[in-house]
């Protein structure tokens, strides 16, 4: 086999390894695993896309998600905003700048959803 051959079947099967890495790759983000629970890109049980998806198709309802951290939480316009998967740590450990956001946020008229993670309710009943 000449060398260029063996160049050549050596680039071919990077290439082919690659492809199948991608392709795997893609599975995964389509599945939605790859995300953190109760993430709206997560199409799994875990995550709420088929809530987001749900309200996005509403007409006269506009979903959208935010990327940025909850302290660059604008004060209007009013909205409802939806915390899912919040432990009782999370909470307990919200910052003042945190609250300030939310609160302000609140208090400019939006609704705050504060869906607990469902692991929630074993840890309170294990401290009783």
């Amino acid at each position: 086999m000449s060398r260029f051959s063996q160049n050549m079947l050596l680039i071919a099967l990077l290439a082919a390894t690659a492809l199948g890495f991608a392709y795997l790759y893609g599975l995964r983000i389509e599945k939605g695993d790859v995300f953190p629970a109760y993430s709206s890109l997560r199409a799994d049980p875990l995550g709420t896309r088929a809530l987001y998806d749900s309200l996005a198709e509403l007409s006269g309802i506009r979903a959208d998600r935010r990327f940025q951290p909850i302290e660059d939480l604008p004060v209007g316009p009013p909205r409802t905003i939806i915390v899912a998967g919040v432990t009782a740590a999370d909470w307990g450990s919200v910052t003042s700048r945190e609250f300030a956001a939310i609160d302000g946020a609140v208090r400019g008229g939006s609704r705050l959803v504060l869906a607990m993670r469902a692991d929630f309710a074993d840890a309170k009943n294990e401290n009783m």
